[in-house]
């Protein structure tokens, strides 16, 4: 992997389009998360968004709650519904169920063919699957 870093490095140094997209990709595969977070948001800095989603998965993998469910936000507001998807994935991992349904609601109305049925359901059949005390209402 470390070749794939390298050779990735020396495409952005060359000005290479997409390449530091690329080399987020390698780090992050290689192990170097903090340096991967610090790669996609430049990618992000630079407008594109097509970072977001990884970046956001990222952070939920070194326990940034927080900070991914202000990316996948920002990610949304600019355009990139497929992240609800990913929005409420989170909410539904923090045990956020009732926010997770609503994410899924509101995804389907507004562009009802970016998710399937069933998605939208499991965050429903979750939230209600937990003990009337543990519901948020």
């Amino acid at each position: 992997m470390d070749a794939a870093v390298e050779a990735a490095r020396r495409a952005v140094d060359r000005g290479v389009p997409g390449a530091v997209y690329n080399l987020a990709v390698y780090v992050a595969e290689a192990g170097h998360l903090e340096e991967a977070v610090d790669t996609y948001r430049s990618v992000m800095a630079s407008g594109d968004l097509d970072a977001c989603g990884n970046l956001g998965l990222l952070l939920e993998d070194l326990a940034c709650p927080a900070e991914a469910e202000r990316v996948y936000g920002e990610a949304i507001n600019a355009g990139r519904t497929d992240l609800w998807l990913n929005l409420g994935n989170l909410f539904s991992h923090e045990g956020r169920l009732e926010e997770a349904c609503a994410h899924g609601d509101l995804r389907c109305s507004i562009d009802p063919a970016s998710m399937e049925r069933s998605s939208r359901d499991r965050f429903r059949d979750r939230a209600a699957d937990r003990p009337p005390h543990l519901r948020r209402g």
